[in-house]
């Protein structure tokens, strides 16, 4: 009989945090979370999540490679499946008080990078419902934890073979509580005029209509480009529209299309997926890319 597979699809984020009194974004130091779990009880590490629970189940530090592995897991007590028999009818399955069905999500983050590689699974954890446990879990009222993703090396090679640039879509999200990185940019004016407003969030589009041959200014596009590369936490939209030598129409999604990977897991009949198993091939995989992602970040860095 033919083994049976899955394939999980991992994310890759930078690990930041930011000043609440100045809205300041930094890399967040891992050293100051592990100071806060190590030693405690698995119950002083639940948090609420919705009508759930949320919990970090596991943590381990390679020293050999220099990583720390999470597993965190969504504990969930309702919308239980039935036991099902050879010879006998589907029964339901109860679980004791202190039972719950786990959905894991794994994550190893590198030290020398500050990148988190995070495993995404439709019934886990989400990426919001990750930072909103870090940060109960932390309780710092002076720092609020954001993990933002790595885009796609791609992106920018992308749009800057383009032709013509024929559309560009902003969205701005809690302007109140965030600011922009760089003043004087495109970027901050938008920032400044809706703050003027006291709104919490906006969108704009800039286009150049029907026109086949006009194209958008391409340094004020590619510097606004840049600013919500560096202003990731303050962006909810960003879509780009533009041709390309052969006049085929593009969309660039500046906030979807974020560097992922897909691993192929065997998966053993009875039996749960064992962390230490995709734990390492997580790291294999993590390896793969480790050279990319440190090009990534230094590009955006300068």
């Amino acid at each position: 009989m033919a083994e049976r597979k899955r394939v999980i699809k991992f994310n890759y984020f930078k690990v930041c945090c930011k000043d609440v009194s100045t809205s300041k974004i930094s890399d967040f130091d891992i050293n100051y979370l592990i100071s806060k779990v190590d030693g405690r009880e698995l119950v002083d590490l639940t948090e609420d999540y919705y009508q759930e629970k949320a919990r970090l189940d596991k943590f381990w530090y390679c020293e050999k490679f220099n990583y720390w592995f999470f597993n965190f897991t969504r504990l969930r007590d309702t919308n239980i499946p039935n036991k099902a028999y050879t010879d006998k009818v589907s029964e339901v399955m109860e679980l004791a008080e202190d039972e719950f069905l786990s959905e894991e999500c794994n994550a190893i983050y590198d030290c020398s990078l500050n990148v988190l590689m995070l495993q995404r699974n439709i019934h886990s954890l989400s990426v919001a419902g990750i930072e909103s446990y870090l940060n109960k879990i932390i309780n710092d009222p002076s720092l609020i934890i954001v993990l933002i993703p790595i885009l796609n090396k791609d992106i920018f090679e992308k749009v800057d073979k383009a032709k013509c640039y024929r559309k560009m879509t902003i969205g701005l999200a809690n302007i109140k509580n965030k600011y922009v990185k760089v003043k004087d940019s495109s970027l901050s004016q938008i920032w400044e005029f809706c703050n003027k407003h006291n709104g919490l969030k906006a969108e704009i589009t800039i286009s150049i209509g029907r026109g086949k041959k006009d194209t958008l200014d391409s340094n004020t596009v590619k510097e606004t480009l840049k600013d919500m590369e560096n202003n990731k936490e303050l962006i909810s939209k960003a879509l780009l529209t533009y041709t390309t030598d052969d006049d085929k129409v593009n969309v660039v999604d500046l906030i979807e299309d974020v560097m992922h990977d897909y691993i192929t897991v065997v998966l053993e009949k009875k039996i749960s997926l064992a962390s230490q198993y995709v734990e390492n091939l997580m790291y294999e995989k993590f390896n793969q890319r480790k050279g990319e992602i440190y090009e990534i970040l230094e590009t955006a860095n300068n």
